[in-house]
C-alpha cells in the first residue's frame, strides 16, 4: 500500500467517530417520533457514544499493539457495523443506546488504530506531515 493511500485510509478513520455524531444530529426529532418516549432519553444516545468511546480506546490501544492491527480494526469495525444495524433497526430507547454504545466502541478502535498505523509507517517530519494529512482529510 503507497504511503498516500494509507495516510487517506487513516484520514478516513479518523472521521468514524465524528461522522457517526453529526449525522444523527438533525435526525434526533425523527428519532423521537418514531420510537416516542422523552427526548431527554433520545439525547441520551450522544453521551453513551462518546464514554464508550472514550474507554474503549484504552482496550482497543492495548488489542492492538497484542493481537496485532489489521485484526483489531476488522474487529472494531465489525463492532461498528453491528451497533449500526441494531441503532437502526431500534424499536425502543433501550436498543437505540445500546447501538449506539456498539458503535462508540468500534468507532474507538478507528481512531486508535490509525494514529498507530501512522505512528509505525512514518517517523519524525514524514510522520507530522501524515498526521496533519489525515487530520485535514478529518476537518473536511
Amino acid at each position: 500500500m503507497s504511503p498516500r493511500f494509507l495516510t487517506l485510509f487513516c484520514g478516513l478513520l479518523l472521521t468514524v467517530s465524528a461522522v457517526s455524531n453529526d449525522v444523527m444530529l438533525p435526525a434526533l426529532f425523527a428519532i423521537h417520533a418514531d420510537l416516542g418516549g422523552r427526548m431527554e432519553d433520545i439525547q441520551l444516545a450522544f453521551p453513551v457514544f462518546v464514554l464508550v468511546s472514550a474507554i474503549g480506546q484504552l482496550a482497543f490501544g492495548a488489542g492492538s499493539d497484542r493481537f496485532g492491527r489489521k485484526s483489531t480494526l476488522i474487529a472494531g469495525l465489525g463492532c461498528y457495523i453491528a451497533g449500526s444495524a441494531i441503532a437502526m433497526a431500534a424499536g425502543g430507547i433501550g436498543a437505540l443506546l445500546l447501538g449506539r454504545a456498539l458503535q462508540g466502541l468500534g468507532s474507538a478502535c478507528c481512531q486508535v488504530v490509525a494514529r498507530a498505523v501512522l505512528r509505525d509507517t512514518h517517523h519524525g517530519l514524514a510522520l507530522a506531515s501524515a498526521m496533519a494529512l489525515a487530520m485535514a482529510i478529518f476537518a473536511v
